[in-house]
């Protein structure tokens, strides 16, 4: 009976404390020209916006468990308020304030899918060597923080590109025995580097033209520039870490964060090794999982439609999947043999 009233007692205290926070927001307002119209606005802005989503994170967050990222709809609740309630002629603050809302909810939002993304990969560290994914890791964390499915896709493909971009450059990829690499004899390194170094003398040269024009376009110009070439080292270091993984009764075949698509042996239809010239009769149900600059070594036929993954989560239905393999005379090995365990 305590333990119940406590766990009721709390969102009260919050409603409570919240209400007599807006109330007295409210009558300071009202005083006009009794106390200074500054520091009123300055004052009701930050109880508001700081002391409310404060007090909602002590008394339900830390203590009833609720989900953190519950604070930034308080937080967006608390700024239209306080936006009502201040006078027009004094919302620097808010202003201030409103421009850095977005950026910081989709940081905190990001923060906490890194954390319990992390957290998963220290749980299943020692199955790391047997093709453990920390793209996949990242998709859990964000499909329990984020109720929309598109929205935790697009955000565990943005977070997962950063960590690859930036972790993945020095740690070294783990390969079991039924994993296939995909950019090692591809030349996709080649590409990628070359397009590196022209991004970066692209960079310095649309930036010094740009700031004579105008200094907010040549520092938008360089962000995004900077974005895509993250983008594509994030990339390839994904292709390194993420191979095409046979296990007892799939194929996973992954494209770096690219595509991904999980095929069941049971719905092989047949499995050929096609040549440089091979092209696909129905692009729209065929899926060329290939790194860029290569040919597919082989094409997998499927007897039913499967969804594959893309950039940002996107999804389409496929019955034909090209793939590129280093090795392809070991993939067709590992391949027949795990066909005929399931036979």
């Amino acid at each position: 009976m305590h333990v119940s009233s406590l766990s009721f007692s709390r969102p009260f205290a919050f409603l409570l404390a919240a209400t007599g926070i807006w109330l007295a927001a409210v009558w300071f307002v009202q005083q006009g020209p009794a106390i200074d119209p500054a520091v009123v606005s300055v004052g009701v802005v930050l109880d508001l916006t700081v002391l409310v989503p404060l007090l909602y994170y002590l008394l339900l967050v830390r203590g009833r468990g609720w989900p953190g990222i519950t604070v930034v709809p308080v937080f967006v609740v608390s700024t239209w308020a306080a936006s009502a309630l201040v006078p027009a002629d004094q919302h620097a603050l808010l202003g201030t304030l409103r421009t850095l809302a977005v950026p910081a909810a989709e940081l905190i939002l990001l923060g906490v899918i890194g954390v319990k993304a992390g957290r998963a990969v220290r749980v299943a560290s020692n199955e790391r060597a047997s093709g453990a994914d920390r793209y996949a890791a990242f998709q859990a964390a964000a499909h329990s923080v984020v109720p929309v499915p598109g929205a935790a896709r697009a955000a565990a493909f943005e977070l997962a590109l950063l960590y690859y971009a930036g972790a993945g450059a020095w740690k070294k990829p783990l390969y079991g025995p039924e994993t296939f690499t995909s950019h090692r004899r591809s030349g996709y390194g080649a590409i990628v580097g070359a397009v590196l170094l022209a991004g970066v003398g692209e960079l310095v040269a649309g930036h010094v033209l740009l700031s004579l024009w105008s200094t907010t376009a040549a520092w938008v110009h360089a962000a995004l520039s900077v974005y895509g070439l993250l983008w594509f080292w994030g990339d390839y270091q994904a292709l390194r870490h993420r191979p095409t993984v046979l296990t007892a009764t799939h194929l996973e075949v992954r494209l770096g964060l690219r595509w991904t698509v999980a095929a069941p042996l049971r719905q092989f239809a047949r499995v050929e090794r096609v040549p440089k010239t091979w092209q696909a009769s129905d692009e729209s149900v065929y899926l060329n999982a290939v790194p860029l600059g290569a040919a597919p070594t082989h094409v997998i036929h499927l007897t039913a439609p499967l969804d594959a993954e893309g950039l940002y989560g996107r999804r389409r239905s496929v019955t034909a999947v090209g793939l590129y393999v280093d090795e392809p005379e070991r993939f067709e090995a590992a391949l027949v043999a795990a066909q005929r365990r399931l036979a």
